[in-house]
């Protein structure tokens, strides 16, 4: 049976991961986690450190730290490239998986139906900050995308852009492309994203998300939403996307753009 890999990427957010290290440990089809540091401070990496040893007698985890800050997108490509298995699920540090979705992925992976070309999306997210009791008992916190499973090509999501359709249950196409969190194949994302590690001129690490879908779509894959795939997102004050403001704007717009003139 093919078990998962996971792969987290970390800058200064060891707070935030022993949520997700609670969820992974238990289940017995997580074949490894792995973990990517992008230069954190000293006393955060040295958080990190302790908080992976205390999970080290339930969990295969393995710790990297680069030896210069490579940014969102090109961290998440090392954590992805250090995995060993051949399925994987790359969720944020400050994110939590939930139990019954990483099952239903589990399930979906060894059931045949698996397609190696598409990179599969969250269908739903359930929104929370600090303090998640608060937001839950907030009916706003469920968010859905679709309730089944639904492909997005290049053309069909230009058009969720353009406004000439609308695919999208709750929100827009611009929260689908920037939710992240995917499940994919690793040599698919490898070869897919390879592009976008050499793109210096382009901010990605300000638009990670959706620079992962247009890269992925640019070199032939498809999106799809994944029924049942889904996680609890954390609101953050102090996110990449949050502290550089404008620069965030400024590089999804460029990449809605390099959408429209597919």
């Amino acid at each position: 049976m093919n078990k998962l890999s996971i792969a987290i990427p970390t800058f200064n957010s060891s707070t935030y991961l022993r949520e997700s290290l609670q969820v992974f440990s238990k289940l017995k089809t997580i074949e490894e986690i792995v973990i990517s540091d992008d230069l954190s401070d000293e006393e955060d990496f040295l958080n990190l450190e302790k908080i992976v040893q205390e999970y080290k007698s339930q969990l295969n985890i393995k710790i990297y730290q680069n030896k210069e800050n490579l940014g969102g997108f090109a961290n998440k490509y090392k954590a992805i490239s250090l995995c060993l298995g051949e399925y994987v699920y790359q969720i944020d540090s400050d994110n939590i998986p939930i139990y019954k979705s990483l099952d239903k992925i589990i399930k979906f992976i060894n059931s045949g139906e698996f397609n190696h070309d598409n990179l599969y999306l969250p269908s739903k997210i359930r929104i929370f900050n600090e303090n998640r009791i608060v937001s839950f008992l907030k009916n706003k916190n469920h968010i859905t995308f679709s309730n089944k499973n639904l492909i997005l090509d290049k053309e069909i999501i230009v058009q969720n852009l353009k406004g000439e359709i609308d695919s999208i249950k709750d929100k827009s196409i611009r929260w689908v492309l920037n939710t992240g969190n995917p499940l994919f194949f690793k040599q698919s994302y490898l070869s897919n994203l390879k592009e976008g590690i050499n793109q210096d001129e382009i901010n990605i690490s300000a638009a990670d998300a959706i620079a992962l879908n247009y890269y992925w779509l640019k070199n032939g894959g498809k999106v799809e939403l994944l029924e049942g795939f889904k996680h609890l997102h954390r609101l953050r004050e102090d996110s990449y996307y949050v502290s550089e403001g404008s620069q965030s704007t400024e590089s999804i717009n460029l990449f809605v753009d390099m959408f429209l003139k597919y």
